[in-house]
Formats: C-alpha cells, structure tokens, sequence
C-alpha cells in the first residue's frame, strides 16, 4: 500500500513539475517574441549646441547599431574643452596608479545626454541608457569641463585643469517603445 502511496505522490509532483515547465517556456517565447530584433544606425547630435551656457561640439563617428534610437557626440568639447573623466576611488584596474581619479567618477553623463536629447527635441522619447564607448585616463595639456550635480535639480559646468582622463564619444540610447 505505501508503494501504491509513494507512486501517486511521485505522479502527482511530476505532473506539477510538468506544468510548471510548460508555463515558463511558454513565457520565455512571449518574451522573446516581445523584443524587437530591430536595429537601428546611431544618429549624430547636431555640430553645435548649448548646454548650461556652454557650446558642445559634436564631430564625425562611425555608425553602429543599437536597439533603441541612439545619438552619438563623438570628438565631444565643451566650449572647446575636453569633458573631464575618471574612476571613483577605489575601483580602478592597478589601483595603486591614482591616475583618473580626479573627477571621483561623478559625470552626470547621463544628465548631460537628457540635456543634449532636448536641444534635439529627442527627448520625449524617454531616455534609457548612456555609453562613453571611448574614454581614456591618458594625460592631456590642456583644460577639461565637468557637469556637476549642485542641488536637487540644479547643474554647473566646473573647470579641471590639464590633468588625467577625458571623454571622447558620449552615446545618448532613448527608450525605444516611445519611439
């Protein structure tokens, strides 16, 4: 009688182990079938626009693709300055090299991005995430520009002078379900 017991008990947890694998597969397709295999080539934000009474420049790339409509400011100065880089202490590769630290890793890459999507009129469609695909902790002669975080909603530009870490490319990724 117990095998008889121990049999129906061990069905009854492989029906339900059943089950529960058909209605995560069953998931998982909806949820694959729910994002798009669209690409889209990235756009370049415009040569010139202000930010917080500052003129960024934008230069030439080289396209990618990404799955939200994305905009590009490589070769990126502000009034003709570098934008500052670096790491937040402690986590840089080698730390005893202290180099790129200058800026404790706080950009506001992202703030600057929503910024540079409303001067294109970019930004309702939401903003979903920043790249800075080519960044260096090189050494460079001469002045770098940092947006900084002053208060709740308030931003400045500060000044570094000539030092460790600068930003050539910042990618701008807009939500692409707004689009």
């Amino acid at each position: 009688m117990r095998t008889g017991l121990g049999s129906k008990l061990l069905l009854r947890v492989l029906e339900e182990y059943v089950v529960l694998v058909v209605v995560w597969i069953a998931l998982r397709e909806a949820s694959c079938r729910a994002m798009s295999s669209e690409r889209f080539a990235d756009e370049s934000f415009p040569p010139e626009t202000t930010v917080l009474q500052q003129t960024i420049t934008c230069g030439k790339h080289e396209p990618g693709r990404f799955v939200s409509p994305t905009y590009t400011c490589a070769d990126l100065r502000v009034n003709g300055s570098r934008l500052a880089y670096g790491y937040y202490h402690g986590w840089a590769a080698g730390q005893h090299d202290l180099r790129c630290q200058e800026t404790a890793g706080v950009h506001e890459f992202a703030q600057l991005c929503i910024y540079l999507l409303r001067s294109i009129n970019k930004h309702d469609k939401g903003f979903k995430a920043v790249y800075i695909p080519n960044s260096t902790c090189t050494y460079i002669n001469e002045t770098r520009k940092l947006l900084k975080k002053v208060s709740a909603d308030g931003f400045e530009w500060r000044t570094f002078k000539a030092g460790w870490g600068w930003t050539h490319t910042l990618q701008c990724m807009t939500d692409a379900v707004k689009t």
